[in-house]
C-alpha cells in the first residue's frame, strides 16, 4: 500500500509543480516590446467609421435576385422594422410545428403566406450568419406545413435593403417567385454597446424578386448554396476552393489550405475553445461541419493563423486587402480578432496573445513546457 501511495505522489509531483507555476504566473506582469509596438501603430493608423456614400447605395445590386421599381407602394416607416406583424397570427401554425419553432422566431417573421399546399415564411435570424443586423431567410413547405425546408437569402437587413411587414403586395407574383417590398437604406451611424446603427431612407419603392430554384442552387454538389459560398468567397464551380481533399461543405477552413507550423496550434485552440490550459502540438483530429456549424470571420495575414483546423466552427479566413475588398456592406458573420503571438520580454517561447469577439475578449499568456504549450488567462474585458 505504501509503495503504492509512493508511486502516485511520484506522478503527480510534476502536475502539482506545473499548477503552482501556472498560478505564479497569473501574478506577474508580463511586459512585450513587440505588444506595444503592434498597438501603438495601429492607434496611429485607426480609421474612425464613416457611412458609404449614397451613390454606393443607389448602385447597390444583388447577384442573386432582381430588383426594380413599383410605382404603388407601401411608403417606408421608419419603426416598420421593430413591428411584429405575424405573432398571433403564426401562434398554432409554431406550436403544431416543432421543427418550425426551433428555427423560426414568429416575431422576426417578415412576410407569410400560403398558396395551394404551399406555405413561405420569410423571416430574420442571427442563427447561422450573426452581423450588427440579422440576415433574411426563407422557410418553405410544399405539403401544407408538415415538413419545412430553409433557404439563406444572403441578404443581411438593412444592409442596405429593408423589407416591408406592412406591405400589401402578394408575396407570390405570377410566375410563383416571391416579391417583396423593400427600400434602400443608409446605415449613418456605427453600432454601440447599448446603442443600434441608425438607418436613413435613400429611395424607396422597390420589390426584390426571390426564385426558390435560386436559393437551392448548389452549382458544384459541395453541400453549400451557390448564395453561401458568395458570402465565404468560395469558389461555387469548385468543389473543394482550397484543394485540400475536402469539399467545401464539410470543411471548415474552405478557403485556406496552409502549412502547418507549431505556432497553429495555439491559435487552434484559442479558435476552438480559448479557455482549454493545455495545448498539443499535434496535427489536431479531422473534424467536419454540419448545417449546425456556425461561421466566423478571421481577417489575418499571419500563415500560423491562416492554417487553422478548428473542430467546432467553420472559419473563413481573409487577407486584409481581400477583406478590404468585399467588405462594403457589413460582412455577415461572428469576427474574431485574434492578435498576433507578441514574444515577451527577456522570456524563452513566452508570448501573449488576445482573442476579442463581438462581446468581450481575453488576453492569455503562453508558454512552452517541454512538448506542450500551456496558457493562461492574464486579463479579460467586456463590451
Amino acid at each position: 500500500m505504501k509503495k503504492h501511495l509512493a508511486l502516485l505522489l511520484f506522478l503527480l509531483a510534476p502536475a502539482v509543480l506545473l499548477a503552482q507555476e501556472e498560478e505564479e504566473w497569473g501574478k506577474i506582469e508580463y511586459k512585450s516590446k513587440e505588444q506595444d509596438e503592434y498597438y501603438r501603430e495601429r492607434v496611429e493608423n485607426y480609421q474612425p467609421w464613416k457611412p458609404l456614400d449614397k451613390s454606393e447605395i443607389l448602385n447597390y445590386t444583388n447577384d442573386f435576385f432582381g430588383i426594380k421599381e413599383i410605382k404603388d407602394f407601401t411608403p417606408y416607416q421608419k419603426a416598420e422594422e421593430h413591428q411584429r406583424f405575424y405573432y398571433e397570427s403564426l401562434r398554432s401554425r409554431f406550436d403544431s410545428c416543432q421543427e418550425l419553432a426551433a428555427k423560426v422566431d414568429k416575431r422576426q417573421v417578415i412576410k407569410y403566406e400560403t398558396r395551394d399546399s404551399v406555405e413561405v415564411i420569410v423571416y430574420k435570424s442571427y442563427e447561422f450568419f450573426l452581423a450588427s443586423e440579422p440576415s433574411v431567410y426563407v422557410a418553405y413547405s410544399s405539403d401544407n406545413g408538415t415538413s419545412w425546408s430553409f433557404y439563406y437569402t444572403g441578404i443581411t437587413y438593412c444592409q442596405p435593403l429593408c423589407f416591408k411587414p406592412l406591405s400589401k403586395l402578394p408575396l407570390f407574383n405570377d410566375k410563383g417567385q416571391l416579391q417583396l417590398e423593400v427600400c434602400l437604406l443608409r446605415q449613418v451611424s456605427p453600432l454601440t454597446l447599448g446603442h443600434a446603427a441608425d438607418y436613413e431612407l435613400v429611395k424607396d419603392g422597390l420589390v426584390v424578386t426571390i426564385d426558390l430554384s435560386t436559393l437551392r442552387k448548389d452549382s458544384d454538389g459541395d453541400g453549400l448554396t451557390d448564395i453561401e459560398e458568395s458570402r465565404f468567397k468560395t469558389d461555387p464551380s469548385n468543389s473543394d476552393t482550397d484543394g485540400d481533399g475536402v469539399i467545401d461543405g464539410l470543411d471548415l477552413n474552405p478557403r485556406m489550405s496552409v502549412p502547418r507550423s507549431e505556432k497553429t496550434a495555439i491559435f487552434e485552440s484559442l479558435v476552438d475553445d480559448y479557455r482549454s490550459d493545455t495545448i498539443h502540438i499535434t496535427i489536431p483530429e479531422m473534424c467536419y461541419a454540419n448545417d449546425k456549424t456556425k461561421p466566423v470571420l478571421i481577417v489575418t495575414d499571419n500563415p500560423d493563423l491562416q492554417s487553422v483546423l478548428p473542430q467546432s466552427k467553420r472559419v473563413i479566413v481573409f487577407s486584409t486587402v481581400e477583406f478590404e475588398k468585399n467588405a462594403k456592406f457589413y460582412y455577415p458573420m461572428r469576427e474574431l480578432h485574434i492578435s498576433p503571438l507578441f514574444k515577451v520580454d527577456d522570456e524563452e517561447d513566452a508570448y501573449l496573445v488576445s482573442i476579442t469577439t463581438n462581446n468581450g475578449g481575453d488576453e492569455y499568456l503562453v508558454k512552452r513546457i517541454g512538448d506542450i504549450w500551456k496558457k493562461v488567462c492574464v486579463s479579460s474585458w467586456i463590451f
